[in-house]
């Protein structure tokens, strides 16, 4: 009955890949119970998320990712309380403006093509030699943020795009691009 029970909240999540889920919004409790949640690795807090988390969400979310879980915020989910109440980050509007033309949109970020697009070296990043993104937030002056990936824009406009925060043994990954396709890098 137990497995029953966990296997049917498990894909109530939303798998997005093995290991992978995305919360929904009617799914907020879930958070309450993640270690029991078999084979999640990572959860995904996007623009579907809930709007609105209690204390005991965010402690447990945290007190999760403290034991090894890996949080992924991506557009507007890095603007929820949640992730304030797990860490204090800096989120801007980032109007991003490409090399070539000036204009807004998204870029090809190739490793080691430009000192103004960098592709930090993270284990998140290993194997990665490009990413199509399309930048909307960043989180300069986030404590303790490592570069997942940079941009420097035509008009000297510095983004720290994507980046990760370390909390006990687990991540927080906060990730400010906007795309069609979900998955960012071959592997998560």
């Amino acid at each position: 009955i137990l497995a029953v029970w966990v296997a049917g909240h498990g894909t109530a999540l939303g798998q997005v890949v093995e290991g992978t889920y995305r919360l929904p919004a009617d799914r907020i409790d879930q958070l309450l119970s993640l270690d029991s949640l078999v084979g999640l690795h990572v959860l995904i807090i996007d623009e579907k998320a809930p709007k609105k988390f209690s204390d005991a969400h965010s402690k447990s979310t945290r007190e999760w990712i403290e034991r090894g879980g890996v949080l992924w915020a991506e557009g507007k989910g890095v603007e929820t309380k949640l992730l304030s109440q797990i860490a204090p980050i800096v989120t801007k509007t980032y109007d991003y403006h490409k090399s070539g033309t000036g204009k807004s949109g998204g870029e090809l970020v190739v490793r080691d093509g430009s000192p103004n697009l960098v592709i930090g070296d993270h284990p998140l990043t290993e194997g990665v030699q490009q990413l199509y993104v399309f930048p909307r937030r960043k989180f300069d002056g986030t404590k303790n943020a490592l570069p997942i990936l940079e941009m420097t824009d035509s008009k000297g406009h510095h983004g720290l795009v994507i980046a990760a925060l370390s909390i006990g043994r687990g991540l927080l990954i906060l990730d400010g691009t906007s795309r069609s396709q979900r998955r960012i890098f071959h592997k998560i």
